[in-house]
């Protein structure tokens, strides 16, 4: 018998258990993948060098929108909302990297 809160058909919260979250799943870079990460580091560290920002800026967040993975993979139960705050923070900073090439 299922029991009706004090709501209508909401259940209570005390009588039904939670559905379990799914896992993330782990997502296992190709070698591709870890070339680009390797090139991106190879040209922020020309990017310092030469003193251009938007290359710094682009190539920073292109490599932590791709070590996500690692992040989600291996950080435990704090992995998957670092990976969704590393997504956004890489993709802000390409979007950033973009406006300083036009000012």
């Amino acid at each position: 018998m299922r029991y009706i809160g004090k709501h209508g058909d909401l259940p209570s919260p005390m009588h039904e258990p939670l559905d379990a979250e799914p896992e993330y799943e782990i997502h296992k870079p190709s070698k591709g993948e870890l070339r680009s990460v390797v090139l991106a580091v190879l040209v922020m560290c020309y990017g310092i060098y030469e003193s251009d920002l938007p290359v710094v800026f682009l190539t920073l967040g292109f490599s932590i929108y791709e070590l996500r993975y690692f992040a989600a993979a291996y950080c435990g139960d704090y992995g998957k909302p670092l990976a969704g705050m590393m997504k956004g923070l890489g993709l802000m900073l390409s979007v950033g990297a973009f406006v300083l090439f036009f000012i």
